[in-house]
């Protein structure tokens, strides 16, 4: 179901328009599949045009000199992700968002119990970056504890926009999902403040020829949006 939104729709132009910029000047990385990380870095500088009384950062795990966990450790943060699934569970537009990608209980559960797991975490020195494991069907996803993009306020505790990107091939559900819930909880901790938490699937490689708009949904009343390929 389409959501209709209320809350400053200049925001959602200028998300359309990055996108459809980086379709135009950047199509060369989506068509060959380049790496995530390259693509979402192109997207960042189309935003930084667009929201140019913001700063746009990749992977920015900073906060006011801290870690962007702000004095939260990895682990905790990972653990309030857990703490979140446990307090939304039984709510009726959580379940709207949970049975709407099918996931079991049972999934939710295991979800939850490596989140809290320590030894899930993984820290890359050389690149001030924290990786969570995630586990799933025998492989090992790495996941990065950071937001891919975020639109904010360097030297403050202004937080706008946090962004999640994947692309359509090859993109593991059970990573999505708790790329979701990542953004939920940004979205909705006091300790962030995110205005408005976007995912973006993005088309690759065949699908990229078969690329139209990107369509809109709301997934509950967490006020995170999903950005998808529409096929026609």
């Amino acid at each position: 179901m389409r959501a209709t939104f209320s809350i400053n729709m200049s925001d959602f132009i200028k998300i359309e328009s990055g996108l459809a910029s980086l379709l135009s000047d950047d199509s060369y990385l989506l068509e060959n599949n380049i790496s995530e990380r390259a693509i979402t870095h192109k997207l960042a500088e189309h935003y930084q045009k667009l929201f140019p009384e913001w700063n746009v950062d990749c992977e920015f795990n900073h906060n006011l000199g801290q870690p962007k966990v702000i004095e939260i450790k990895p682990g905790e943060l990972l653990s309030q992700m857990a703490d979140f699934l446990d307090e939304r569970s039984e709510d009726e537009q959580f379940n709207a968002f949970i049975h709407r990608e099918e996931i079991s209980r049972k999934e939710i559960n295991g979800l939850k119990k490596q989140l809290r797991n320590p030894k899930r975490i993984k820290y890359i020195k050389d690149l001030d970056l924290y990786i969570f494991l995630l586990k799933t069907k025998n492989k090992t996803i790495h996941k990065t504890i950071f937001p891919d993009i975020i639109v904010h306020r360097r030297g403050t505790s202004k937080n706008h926009i946090v962004f999640e990107i994947k692309k359509t091939i090859n993109n593991n559900k059970k990573a999505r999902d708790y790329d979701i819930l990542k953004l939920s909880m940004l979205v909705t901790s006091s300790n962030f403040k995110y205005g408005k938490g976007i995912f973006i699937d993005l088309p690759v490689k065949e699908k990229f020829v078969n690329f139209k708009s990107f369509g809109k949904v709301q997934i509950g009343n967490l006020e995170v949006y999903e950005y998808f390929p529409e096929f026609k």
